[in-house]
């Protein structure tokens, strides 16, 4: 399996490979450089320069205490005084400097821009708080973030002198904090690229189950099914059978049956979901499935930086803001507090290949497992989608957003996009990639070799901020 696959990070995925950051700065902001890749005409060095930024823990209390936030700049593609500025909103990673070389380069020198990647609070080093414990959780939210990077973008018009247009830009849940920039704060913010974002936030998302199982199609779903089936009899009835099958798989703690079975139908999920379901479907050779299959988790074992014990409510109990699962544990709790789109089991046996237990209400219970209190989502999504959602969808909605999803993504349903039908606002972009993944057309292996519909949808993203920056100067 190609290393560049990305995992499947838990019940939301994301689109970026892992990141590498310098370490950070403290205030007063102080600067480090990095290079750019090969890509790069060596002509054109890219330095790029680490902040850090004070943000407040709750910018709706003006007495609230203040947390350090990192951000990277880099001028050196930028072509004039006023040259855009293209803003990657890192999301729920560990944010460095690779992440202006690996997303923001290839689209910086066709439009000579400017360069800045935002690190999400709670995650990386952008802490509010000593550690990922449900009470410091707390402002952990959509809002704040959105108003993190408001106040960035303030700074950056003021104090390092960026007076062109500003264009944010996201890939998954990131993409979903770029495209309710635009609705938040449309004065400060230009345009936005939604790289697969899921602005629809939908507790109970069976979607993801059904377009696996589709994609997958039907011989190997129904292989898969075979797996879960025999796995899942083992789990309930065999205790010898199902310690000797977490130590086979890697995860000889994970003793809670439905997290096991969870991971295991995650790990599938991952290679399906960014455009691998061969992969997947070629162990299947009419042998022993469960060994076929157990092949399939040792060769993500070994080539994938996430492994299965990365599964499972119950894998982490660790609050410190600095252990290997702090960034899934901070992105777990968004889920059960905001977001939703838990990858629960379709409802129709023959479009599912999970368990029927992994349903809403065990990820509900997960949720309450992992940090102690309950959580209204139907009620929380529900007020978010009519805050941004809703009106992202207006005939008359917010302009100047780009959406791009991939037709064979499991998440495009909570996507605006025109394999959804739900392109209604007439002042907005958004086009479905042919055979396209998670957050295709920004990978950073997108060359000329790729699709051609991967390379006309980044084409034409590039397009549209070259209008953009052109209305606004007008």
């Amino acid at each position: 399996m190609r290393t560049k696959i990305l995992l499947c990070l838990l019940m939301l995925s994301s689109c970026h490979q892992g990141s590498k950051s310098a370490d950070t700065t403290k205030n007063p902001i102080v600067a480090q450089t990095g290079t750019t890749p090969d890509s790069v005409p060596e002509a054109i060095k890219n330095e790029i320069i680490e902040k850090s930024f004070q943000q407040r823990i709750d910018h709706f209390d003006k007495k609230s205490k203040m947390f350090n936030q990192r951000l990277w700049i880099s001028k050196s593609f930028a072509k004039s005084s006023d040259a855009p500025t293209l803003v990657l909103l890192c999301a729920e990673h560990v944010c460095g400097e690779s992440y202006i070389t690996d997303y923001l380069d290839k689209l910086a020198l066709p439009t000579g821009a400017n360069q800045v990647a935002i690190e999400h609070r709670y995650y990386g080093k952008s802490q509010p708080f000593a550690d990922l414990s449900t009470k410091s959780l707390k402002y952990l939210q959509v809002k704040q973030a959105l108003a993190d990077t408001a106040l960035i973008l303030k700074y950056l018009r003021k104090s390092e002198k960026l007076s062109g247009p500003f264009i944010v830009i996201g890939l998954s849940y990131g993409g979903d904090l770029a495209a309710k920039m635009r609705v938040a704060y449309p004065s400060l913010v230009d345009g936005a690229w939604s790289s697969s974002g899921q602005t629809k936030y939908i507790p109970d998302y069976q979607a993801y189950d059904i377009n696996m199982t589709q994609t997958m199609g039907a011989s190997c779903a129904q292989s898969l099914r075979d797996v879960t089936a025999k796995i899942e009899n083992i789990v309930d009835n065999d205790p010898e059978q199902f310690k000797l099958l977490r130590e086979k798989y890697f995860v000889p703690n994970m003793t809670h049956k439905a997290d096991f079975l969870f991971g295991l139908v995650d790990v599938a999920a991952a290679a399906v979901q960014y455009n691998e379901a061969s992969v997947l479907c070629d162990v299947f050779k009419g042998g022993d499935i469960i060994e076929e299959f157990g092949s399939f988790v040792k060769r993500i074992h070994d080539e994938w930086p996430y492994k299965m014990d990365s599964y499972g409510f119950g894998a982490f109990s660790d609050i410190s803001s600095s252990g290997p699962n702090a960034s899934i544990r901070a992105f777990f709790y968004q889920q059960c507090s905001e977001l939703g789109l838990f990858q629960t089991a379709a409802k129709d046996k023959a479009l599912s290949v999970r368990s029927a237990r992994l349903d809403l209400n065990y990820m509900i219970d997960g949720c309450e497992r992992m940090f102690g209190r309950k959580f209204d989502l139907a009620k929380i999504s529900e007020n978010y989608n009519k805050i941004y959602h809703n009106r992202l969808i207006q005939e008359n909605g917010p302009s100047n957003i780009y959406f791009v999803s991939g037709d064979l993504d499991p998440f495009m349903s909570a996507s605006i996009n025109p394999t959804t039908g739900n392109i209604t606002n007439k002042n907005i972009v958004a086009v479905s990639i042919k055979d396209g993944a998670h957050c295709s057309e920004l990978s950073k292996y997108v060359d000329e070799k790729s699709p051609q519909s991967f390379k006309d949808a980044k084409a034409q993203g590039i397009e549209l901020i070259k209008k953009w920056v052109s209305e606004v100067k007008k």
